[in-house]
């Protein structure tokens, strides 16, 4: 099975906050590629986005 995921995390309850972004790449089943990026969200992180996210 080949696909590719992405997971969005945000900086606080805005879904505008986007403040790291994560991409797999899977190909016939295994894992070939990651990426993770932090991005600058703009906004206030709120304490609880933190510890889920563990972004400190």
């Amino acid at each position: 099975m080949d696909f590719v995921a992405i997971d969005f995390e945000t900086a606080n309850s805005l879904r505008s906050s986007v403040c790291s972004v994560g991409i797999v790449q899977v190909k016939n089943g295994k894992i070939i590629k990651e990426i993770q990026s932090l991005i600058n969200p703009l906004s206030e992180f709120h304490y609880y986005n933190t510890k889920i996210h563990l972004i400190a």
